[in-house]
């Protein structure tokens, strides 16, 4: 999915940290960056650009790198971005007017199409150091992938505070191409492997185990993430898949005991999420059954035949014993430590 970042870094050879520019005066006579065209009121600023020079306060602090953009003008409202590439994230920061207060103290951007506006997403500027310059924050605008196809731009608009007008600062705007928003397909869980207590190994579907924490493995995008849901209520882990599809995850938290029905869900890049895997189910128990209790032992063999108590003497060396147990469990019988045979105690015994 070809994701790009415009950071304006590298107008680093054209513009020094102290300066501030029109894009098109430093970007060949264009203003169209990475497929995006910004407005001519917008600004490049370098972050060391102080409105009152030399000891001033900075005009703005970028997100990463030395440069940013800015609204620029005080009063400057339905800035544009040209594009059809989506919008996914980007951040933004209050600029405080000459350090004399005021700035924007949030902003709107409206992605828009042919037929009018599709969506939009607000975020409030935090006054972090009033009087000052702010940190950028984060503006998470993924819910304009649903759009993917029919936005032609987007307007930028700000809640302007004071007297000095609304001015912001943005850095990092990531954008995807419209053409590979595409949702991936659900991922498949191939394996799941018990590696806790005495039976170790693969399970299989509607299998019980002793694994409070057993191995999912399976298939789906590469590059994509994927996360192990029980009944939808995400059990806490998620898994980068690898170059050739494949991902294994164990889930964050030990399953409770009782039965679970796990489904994964791949996200790619963008954060588009696939329907649901195939369902596994399992049953896990980890408490040990109550002790078995024999009851009766008989003797069907020889001349003296019937019930025996315990300490009587017997010439069948292959007594019938009878007792009770955990339904559905395994009974094995011992004599000294010595393994005699099992077998499977009956639902309702």
């Amino acid at each position: 999915m070809a994701i790009s970042t415009i950071g304006f870094e590298q107008f680093a050879t054209e513009l020094t940290p102290s300066q501030t520019s029109g894009i098109v005066y430093i970007n060949g006579g264009s203003s169209v960056i990475d497929g995006v065209g910004f407005d001519p009121r917008i600004r490049v600023v370098g972050n060391d650009y102080r409105v009152a020079a030399p000891d001033g306060p900075v005009y703005g602090i970028p997100h990463g790198g030395q440069y940013f953009i800015s609204n620029a003008e005080a009063e400057t409202d339905d800035i544009l971005l040209s594009t059809s590439r989506v919008l996914v994230e980007s951040w933004f920061g209050r600029n405080e007017f000459y350090g004399f207060g005021g700035g924007a103290s949030a902003i709107t951007i409206t992605a828009f199409g042919a037929s009018g506006d599709l969506a939009s997403v607000s975020v409030d500027l935090p006054d972090t150091f009033p009087g000052l310059a702010d940190p950028t924050v984060m503006v998470d605008s993924r819910s304009f992938l649903d759009f993917a196809g029919e936005i032609l731009g987007y307007r930028i608009n700000r809640v302007a505070i004071g007297a000095f007008g609304g001015q912001w600062v943005a850095d990092d705007l990531r954008f995807v191409d419209a053409a590979d928003v595409v949702v991936p397909a659900a991922p498949l869980i191939t394996i799941v492997s018990d590696d806790q207590g005495t039976i170790q190994g693969p399970l299989v579907s509607g299998a019980t185990t002793d694994d409070a924490t057993p191995i999912f493995s399976g298939t789906a995008e590469p590059g994509s993430s994927v996360a192990l849901f029980d009944g939808g209520v995400s059990l806490g882990s998620r898994a980068a898949v690898a170059g050739n599809g494949s991902w294994s995850l164990t889930p964050a938290a030990a399953l409770a005991d009782g039965s679970h029905s796990v489904t994964a869900i791949a996200t790619n890049a963008v954060g588009l999420s696939s329907g649901a895997s195939n369902v596994f189910a399992l049953t896990v128990e980890t408490t040990p059954p109550a002790a078995p209790v024999i009851t009766a032992a008989g003797d069907d063999q020889g001349i003296i035949q019937g019930p025996l108590v315990s300490g009587a003497t017997t010439d069948d060396a292959i007594p019938i014993f009878s007792g009770t147990a955990e339904p559905g469990s395994s009974v094995a019988l011992f004599d000294g430590g010595v393994s005699l045979g099992s077998t499977t105690a009956a639902a309702g015994n």
